[in-house]
């Protein structure tokens, strides 16, 4: 056991140091542990953007035989939690790995009296910290009720931390690209607008003097042009899925 446990600790020591991103973190520790502990569920709660302070279920799951925990997934799903309300929120107040031999035991596992049966009994619950701050609550549960296993457990705790020092790096390394691109798209934005202003200037000249014809005009509308397709661009990557997506597709506008 203790080799599993330390080939767990390395395996995910080695996938966390080539993750590029928040998403691939979380997905490849979640994976992880659930192959090496032999639990068939695990599933990652994430701070809720409209709400500070709550946690809602992400798109981060591992499932063995899904349609087995189709009762579960919906009513997960359905739940957010913040500081002292459920078995997650006493995981986020006291920032510690929790262990429940058989949830619908538990009374403050509410997802267990959402339905009669939701298909897991034990479940082991880590936070997964950043700095000051929680990152997430990594989840996983069995079929089965499990008693406390504590070397299991201590493992698995620092398989969150270690997940917790990987979105630090990456949260690093992406802020020193986002600045590197905001430079690139503030050039982007600001050459064809210069551009644009010249040509104005001139077209105004040439107005001046009389001309009924400009070719600054066209080369004014040209560069305006410009800005309006690099917005438009813009607004799209706003709107992509995932911050890998978004930065790719940032780094093709701007290399165009």
């Amino acid at each position: 056991m203790e080799s599993q446990l330390l080939r767990l600790l390395e395996e995910t020591s080695a996938a966390l140091s080539e993750a590029d991103s928040t998403e691939s973190a979380l997905a490849q520790a979640v994976t992880l542990i659930c192959r090496r502990a032999g639990w068939p569920v695990g599933h990652v709660y994430l701070p809720a953007k409209d709400a500070p302070g709550e946690f809602i279920s992400s798109e981060f799951w591992h499932l063995e035989g899904p349609e087995r925990f189709d009762t579960f997934r919906a009513v997960t799903s359905a739940t957010r939690f913040s500081p002292g309300v459920g078995v997650i929120g006493r995981v986020l107040a006291t920032r510690a790995p929790t262990w429940v031999p058989d949830v619908t035991s538990d009374p403050q596992f509410v997802r267990a009296h959402v339905e009669r049966d939701i298909g897991v009994r034990a479940g082991v619950m880590l936070p997964v910290p950043v700095g000051r701050d929680l990152a997430g609550v990594l989840e996983f549960f069995s079929p089965d009720a499990v008693p406390p296993d504590p070397a299991l457990l201590d493992a698995m705790a620092l398989v969150g931390m270690q997940v917790g020092v990987c979105l630090a790096r990456v949260r690093a390394e992406r802020r020193v690209v986002l600045e590197d691109l905001a430079s690139a798209v503030s050039h982007a934005v600001n050459s064809p607008l210069l551009a644009a202003r010249n040509a104005l200037e001139l077209l105004e000249e040439d107005l001046a003097e009389g001309q009924t014809s400009s070719p600054f005009l066209g080369i004014a509308r040209d560069e305006l042009a410009r800005v309006a397709e690099v917005m438009r661009r813009l607004r799209h990557i706003a709107g992509a899925c995932g911050e890998t997506a978004a930065v790719h597709e940032l780094d093709q506008l701007l290399s165009a």
